[in-house]
């Protein structure tokens, strides 16, 4: 199968798949698997392509640390830009102060209690602007 239109190429040596980085929604692939990894540390990771006549699995590492800071300063810019100027402030302040401290609370008692350790306390802050 001819991967192209799946923005992935096929080593006809090996068989193994790429992705085609001169294609922008490769890339944009590329970067959203390269946050997802810095999010959650870890080194590798695998994208699979499936389609009813064949599959592929690209093996993505970990960029360099300097490429995933300049990665993580152009979305906290891009956040601060776009994202931000639309959001409700208001009903976002409301979200993080109840909900996601509770939620923030659960998952790190759960941790703790996991690894047999007493005493958590959690603080949350409202939104600083």
């Amino acid at each position: 199968m001819d991967f192209s239109s799946f923005y992935m190429t096929r080593s006809s040596v090996d068989g193994t798949c790429a992705l085609d980085m001169k294609k922008v929604q490769a890339r944009n692939y590329y970067y959203q698997v390269q946050l997802g990894m810095a999010l959650m540390d870890i080194d590798v990771a695998h994208l699979y392509v499936w389609t009813p006549t064949d599959h592929g699995l690209v093996v993505i590492e970990r960029q360099p640390r300097a490429d995933e800071l300049a990665m993580l300063a152009t979305l906290s810019d891009f956040h601060t830009r776009y994202v931000e100027p639309k959001m409700c402030m208001d009903k976002y302040r409301r979200v993080v102060t109840n909900e996601v401290k509770e939620l923030v609370r659960v998952l790190l008692a759960a941790k703790v209690g996991k690894e047999g350790k007493e005493g958590v306390v959690v603080e949350a802050s409202g939104i600083e602007r």
